[in-house]
């Protein structure tokens, strides 16, 4: 008897389970309207202040002006001629906010309409945050969403995922990675190589579906890479300790023996106010004053994490560097050697502590000692910059792919 009320029991939670969860899938793929007039207005009210929790939205002036005439049951209606493009951000990420704006700067240097969504929305870890990115998306209903990370896609607006780097190139992983790309419109990938663009392109090939992709690195914008001749006074670095090269013993004691010369500036969270004489805080998300602060150095360290150095994934660094004329010192990944050749002072990517201290510290004093030298390597990343990763060309890239999938 008493086994059978616990079957019984059992049962019924099983039931009502699964009730719940039919509810909330029901939900979450209801047609894209707005039907709701509060609804309406929250979403209008977050589009024109950029208070809502979890969620900031940045709009221009011509933007902001227009939403707030937004009357009920009416969109903003936008001219054929002009794209209008949602970047999805997952909020908290340094390197995504930076690339979010830069991508932002030169949209609008092409003529297109811009909306950044900084959310801490990711999978189905938060529903609420989810339901808002939903709507707003549907409100400002854009031509297509750039996504920076796997998020959920909205049915009938194209979707395109930034495929970053993988910690890992195992089946597992790649099957997981090829799960979330097949609810996406198409793919723009990071990679410094073409190895996950083919890897991707065979798994739509064997279940017979059409390949939409292309490579973007989220760069410089072209109205900041004119090259202008800086002095090579110290040092620039800038960046977090997230990954294990980067933040362990011999790391510090790279960083220590470059405070102690006094040729350092150091920039980004407070995990480097053990070296107060260096560090110097943290930069504003202002694009112009990052480069500017470039520049008052003369001098660029780019190390990259460990996954970007395996993934061969450029960090951006390598391009704001190059943007802002400094001379390059970086680690050798093959993407900067294919692409950049001899404008780059390299670093051996095995050395490590006092070794790689040594290497820095000689191509520093190689520069002191050759200052004419040392800025036609400046010209010369900056010269290839601008003709190879002008940001603006990697936007008119993605929009071709838009094409292709449109008309597919």
């Amino acid at each position: 008897m008493y086994k059978n009320k616990r079957l019984i029991f059992s049962c019924i939670a099983l039931i009502l389970t699964a009730v719940l969860l039919a509810v909330i899938y029901w939900y979450l793929t209801l047609p894209p309207t707005i039907e709701n007039q509060q609804r309406h207005e929250e979403i209008r009210q977050a589009l024109t202040t950029g208070e809502t929790p979890g969620v900031f939205i940045y709009l221009n002036d011509k933007m902001k002006t227009e939403f707030s005439k937004v009357k009920y049951g009416f969109k903003y209606q936008k001219p054929d001629s002009i794209k209008r493009l949602i970047v999805l951000n997952l909020k908290g990420g340094l390197g995504d906010e930076f690339s979010a704006k830069r991508t932002k700067i030169a949209a609008e240097e092409l003529g297109w309409e811009v909306v950044i969504i900084n959310t801490n929305t990711m999978g189905n870890k938060n529903l609420a945050g989810q339901l808002f990115n939903r709507d707003a998306i549907n409100f400002i209903q854009p031509d297509f969403v750039i996504s920076q990370h796997a998020m959920e896609v909205v049915e009938g607006i194209p979707h395109y995922l930034v495929f970053h780097m993988l910690f890992d190139m195992s089946e597992k992983t790649l099957r997981r990675s090829y799960r979330q790309l097949k609810n996406y419109a198409g793919m723009i990938s990071v990679f410094g190589d073409d190895r996950m663009i083919v890897e991707m392109s065979e798994r739509f090939k064997r279940d017979n579906k059409p390949f939409f992709y292309t490579t973007a690195y989220f760069s410089s914008p072209q109205k900041f890479n004119d090259f202008q001749k800086t002095q090579h006074n110290k040092i620039f670095y800038c960046g977090a300790r997230w990954d294990s090269r980067r933040s362990g013993e011999e790391f510090s004691s790279l960083i220590t023996k470059l405070d102690q010369d006094n040729i350092l500036d150091l920039y980004g969270p407070d995990v480097w106010k053990e070296f107060p004489d260096s560090y110097k805080g943290f930069l504003p998300y202002d694009y112009d004053t990052f480069l500017n602060t470039i520049k008052k150095s003369g001098i660029s360290l780019v190390i990259h994490s460990q996954f970007h150095y395996s993934n061969n994934i450029p960090s951006s660094r390598i391009f704001e560097a190059a943007a802002a004329s400094s001379v390059i010192i970086a680690d050798d990944l093959k993407f900067t050697r294919d692409n950049f050749g001899d404008s780059v002072l390299y670093l051996s990517p095995e050395l490590s502590g006092q070794k790689l201290y040594d290497q820095i510290a000689n191509h520093y004093q190689w520069i002191q000692d050759n200052p004419e030298k040392a800025s036609i390597l400046a010209h010369k990343a900056n010269s290839i910059l601008r003709e190879k990763f002008s940001l603006e060309s990697q936007l008119n890239n993605i929009e071709k792919m838009h094409k292709e999938y449109m008309n597919r």
